[in-house]
């Protein structure tokens, strides 16, 4: 599917949690990421005619309605869109979500370990799906691409085989207070081919 027809709910009761993950979705020039803060909204929302979503992320630990009940609940659609549930990884949930994969062979469903990087979204299937055809996208446009959140040099080197241009993360560095940020451009810019030089060996 191109990304520019893609349509992506993100649920989080966390509006914090909630916006960074509807960023970063936004920031791979996704078409549409719409956001809700419970499941009972969002259940309504997929269930809209026609349906709307290609992807739903969505946090498992959550009041009212939780992730796996709404799973459930789309898998109980006539055309359910793929799921992603967003959580602290554990081995629990892992078999949990491995139980419902199984009682539902019509919902495709895979989990993101909080916190959600783009390290983790390159690691899971569905999620990297997105991650590709955004930067495809970009590049038909003649659009500069960013990937953020990135914390080692093997994602580097995945995003810059994709296509993307540009990174932002702790790789690099942690947020910075206004007057170290001279200092740190004056040292980036020796430190920079090391490291490329040092990415490509590997």
């Amino acid at each position: 599917m191109n990304v520019a027809d893609c349509h992506i709910l993100v649920i989080d009761d966390h509006a914090l949690q909630r916006s960074l993950l509807v960023r970063m979705l936004a920031s791979l020039s996704v078409n549409t990421v719409l956001e809700a803060a419970n499941g009972e909204d969002a259940l309504a929302m997929i269930a809209a005619d026609p349906p709307r979503f290609d992807l739903v992320i969505t946090d498992l630990d959550m009041p009212g309605t939780d992730g796996m009940e709404l799973a459930r609940g789309i898998a109980a659609l006539p055309s359910p869109p793929p799921v992603a549930l967003v959580s602290a990884p554990g081995s629990q949930i892992l078999a949990s979500v491995g139980t419902l994969s199984r009682s539902s062979s019509r919902a495709l469903l895979s989990i993101l370990p909080k916190p959600v990087s783009i390290e983790r979204m390159l690691a899971d299937k569905v999620a990297r799906a997105a991650v590709e055809s955004s930067l495809q996208l970009a590049q038909r446009l003649s659009l500069r691409s960013c990937g953020e959140g990135i914390e080692s040099g093997e994602i580097v080197r995945q995003l810059r085989w994709l296509g993307c241009e540009l990174g932002q993360g702790y790789l690099f560095t942690k947020p910075l207070p206004p007057e170290r940020v001279l200092p740190w451009l004056s040292d980036w810019a020796t430190r920079r081919g090391e490291l490329i030089e040092e990415w490509r060996q590997h």
